[in-house]
């Protein structure tokens, strides 16, 4: 079952308030003309049907601070999120703050510093994320907050999900905070290397989903030849919609290292109006490289065509 869609944006919301106004006055109209036509023979022509309007994710990138300017005058304007990562729940929200001031909507990941899993989950570390919910809220606009994204030998998957139900109520109150998690994006891959609904679920359980606005997952491309992230977007898609209670997902960083590897994700995220929003990541390091040549162009297109 899908629940309504999330999308981040003011300027979304607002568009997608007046198409409503819009539709509204539009019924409201062809009530009128219908019941004229009933007291005169005169025809009435039928108004012209408000035109509706489709969310899409909002496009962004991920690159180093130091490189961020560099990497922005490279892939053209129209930037609409910015992918950030932080190492404890007390660090530093400035690069958030000039997100913000550039029009673009903070996708952010926290470590969990110096708890664990489990402590978090245990209410350990609520006072911290007390007081970070009261930073996220002082910005000045709409932010996407994950704990501890892409889990791996950190931790069980247990303690991964009971830190996501405790964590993330305490950490989304307000609404310009919407949370959930960043899993693997491997985790949906049509390869051996993908998971069953039920190995996802032991870290997306169903009580992850209740308290998450978002599940997003990271998807790359590894070689030229392995599969590329647009399938494992795809079927993200079909997960979500197969297990039911998914109110949007997200993809948290995606790479390749083919020209239309990088066309078919953009694609691919462009298509499912599940999706709230999808960062490249845009920075050497892991299995990614930094876009240049024609994988930049690919980017720049998908950008310029947004």
């Amino acid at each position: 079952m899908q629940s309504s869609k999330f999308h981040p944006t003011r300027v979304v919301a607002a568009a997608l308030s007046a198409a409503l106004v819009l539709s509204v006055a539009a019924i409201e109209f062809s009530g009128t003309t219908a019941s004229a036509a009933t007291q005169s023979s005169r025809s009435v022509a039928a108004p012209a049907a408000a035109a509706v309007v489709t969310p899409k994710a909002l496009l962004g990138m991920s690159s180093p601070a130091d490189l961020w300017d560099k990497r922005v005058s490279e892939v053209g304007s129209g930037l609409q999120a910015r992918r950030l990562f932080f190492t404890g729940f007390d660090a530093s929200l400035s690069l958030a703050t000039k997100a913000c001031a550039a029009g673009m909507y903070p996708v952010m990941s926290f470590k969990t510093g110096s708890y664990s899993w489990a402590q978090v989950a245990a209410g350990n570390a609520d006072a911290a994320l007390k007081a970070l919910n009261t930073r996220l809220t002082a910005l000045n606009c709409d932010v996407f907050v994950a704990i501890h994204h892409e889990p791996a030998k950190d931790g069980t998957a247990a303690d991964w999900s009971k830190m996501q139900v405790h964590a993330l109520p305490i950490l989304g109150v307000g609404a310009d905070v919407k949370v959930g998690v960043i899993g693997n994006g491997w985790w949906w891959s049509a390869t051996s290397q993908g998971y069953t609904d039920a190995e996802i679920a032991a870290w997306i359980t169903p009580a992850v989903i209740r308290v998450s606005d978002v599940i997003a997952g990271d998807t790359y491309q590894s070689t030229t030849t392995s599969e590329e992230a647009a399938p494992k977007m795809i079927r993200m898609g079909s997960w979500a919609r197969r297990v039911g209670g998914v109110k949007a997902l997200g993809v948290g960083e995606f790479n390749g290292p083919t020209a239309i590897g990088i066309t078919h994700a953009a694609a691919a995220l462009k298509a499912d109006p599940l999706f709230a929003w999808g960062c490249m990541w845009n920075s050497t390091g892991g299995i990614a490289t930094v876009l240049t040549g024609d994988r930049l162009a690919a980017f720049r297109t998908a950008l310029a065509g947004w």
